[in-house]
């Protein structure tokens, strides 16, 4: 235990980084987005739990002839097949208007979540082969499409994620302090862990919320899903103060297992970009609802992951409190730690200016590199492939296998290749520890909020030839 060690408050940045205001009070959910003010129905049945099933509003984009996923982000294999006949097609508005209002009677006669959707699913095929022929060669064009261009938008760019690349520089302060008990290898292992929980299909927010849509899959996958996007990456709709002290304690209890610290820090980091705060008061955002799985910010698109200066801060000094509590660094260090990160945010805040999004992400990782050496984690050999592919090509399927093939490649991008061999047996085991840290996390956090799921047994989620 830490000499700073202690619950997170709303006066916790006093702590880390100097004084930050705390004024506290509710805040009620950021602003509708662009894509939600311009296509009022599709995201009204997104948020009514089917859109991403029946959207007909919602357009697929292409630049240059190559699928844009990010365009598509809010789709699904239904939404896009309307989207890409849209043009050519007046009856789609009416036929999402009649598959939301079966959704909803469904629902309102006490059908389940599955049910209800299936049947809004069943009224568009109805539809479709009543009213318009040419919708059944939708699905042959657009696989081909995917199949081109499958590869060319991945869901990641590649390299460490901006929140990771932030907790490594906070981490390699702490191993350098004199009182710290934590070691480079251990940072090692922790900080991949922390990166690894967006790089396997499994617990990847992105890909589960994807998903969760796909008529194919059980209800109990669908659930897992959801509670693994709830725990694992904070999409819970619970305040950041609470996700964050459970999280923080998380790291307390399992502080000798850097899986499972890692797999919290990467929750803890997530908290700053999924929060639906969009100021700059630390109190406000402490208090602030997180968005809800297994929509996710899906309807603000990608924008809510971009780091900004807020951002930073905040995930600085989340990351300081949990590698203080790892560590158990004495007081005098930490102030001394506290100053060199303050020193970073203001340098780098200093040098963004009115940088875009990616732009600003684009110029923290080159800061990264350029602290680390380019030692540490290696950008562009990070890579999944768009979830999209699993929806809509045939065969496409979560297996152990290509969960394996994903972990070798992401360990050889990763500190963890500069100290050992990435053997096969080496990235079974990583692998199946990465798994077990998210189970366990999801069901301590299950039975900290009472959130109603079974608890997870087994190993490796039941991966091992058959989809999750």
């Amino acid at each position: 235990m830490s000499a700073v060690s202690a619950p997170i408050t709303n006066a916790i940045g006093s702590a880390i980084l100097g004084d930050v205001s705390t004024t506290t009070g509710q805040y009620g959910g950021g602003a509708a987005s662009d894509w939600a003010n311009a296509n009022p129905v599709g995201a009204s049945l997104v948020q009514a739990g089917v859109g991403a099933l029946t959207s007909g509003v919602t357009r697929m984009a292409t630049v240059g002839g190559r699928l844009s996923w990010e365009a598509v982000a809010a789709n699904t294999l239904s939404g896009a097949i309307s989207g890409y006949y849209q043009a050519q097609n007046s009856r789609i508005d009416a036929l999402v208007d009649k598959a939301k209002a079966t959704y909803q009677d469904a629902r309102s006669a006490g059908a389940s979540f599955e049910e209800a959707y299936k049947s809004a699913l069943g009224v568009q095929d109805q539809e479709v082969a009543a009213t318009d022929a040419r919708l059944a060669t939708a699905r042959p064009r657009l696989q081909t499409l995917v199949q081109e261009n499958i590869k060319a938008y991945p869901s990641l760019a590649g390299g460490p994620g901006t929140h990771t690349a932030v907790e490594d520089i906070v981490g390699l302060q702490f191993v350098g302090a004199r009182s710290s008990s934590m070691s480079l290898g251990y940072l090692n292992e922790s900080v991949s862990f922390t990166q690894y929980a967006d790089n396997n299909q499994t617990t990847d927010a992105y890909t589960g919320g994807v998903r969760q849509f796909d008529p194919s899959i059980d209800s109990a996958t669908r659930s897992l899903l959801k509670e693994l996007q709830q725990s694992i990456h904070g999409l819970s709709g619970k305040s950041v103060l609470d996700m964050a002290n459970a999280y923080l304690d998380i790291i307390d209890k399992y502080s000798d297992n850097p899986a499972i610290a890692g797999f919290a820090i990467h929750g803890l980091g997530d908290l700053p970009f999924h929060s639906t705060y969009e100021g700059n008061d630390f109190g406000s955002f402490l208090v602030s609802k997180t968005y809800e799985a297994p929509i996710g910010h899906g309807l603000q698109g990608s924008s809510p992951d971009y780091l900004t200066e807020f951002k930073l801060e905040a995930v600085v000094k989340f990351s300081a409190k949990a590698y203080a509590d790892i560590s158990g660094v004495s007081q005098s260090d930490f102030d001394e730690i506290r100053i060199n990160l303050k020193t970073m945010t203001d340098n780098f805040s200093s040098e963004v200016g009115q940088l875009s999004g990616e732009e600003r992400d684009a110029a923290f990782i080159k800061m990264y590199r350029a602290v680390t050496g380019g030692s540490r984690f290696d950008p562009g050999a990070v890579k999944l492939d768009s979830p999209w592919g699993l929806l809509l090509l045939p065969g496409q399927n979560v297996t152990y296998d290509t969960e394996f093939a994903y972990t070798k490649e992401f360990l050889n991008s990763t500190p963890l290749r500069t100290q050992n061999r990435i053997t096969d047996e080496f990235a079974q085991n990583f692998m199946a520890r990465g798994l077990e840290a998210a189970k366990t996390i999801s069901n301590e956090l299950n039975t900290r909020f009472n959130w109603g799921y079974k608890p997870i047994t087994g190993q490796n989620f039941g991966l091992k030839g058959t989809r999750i």
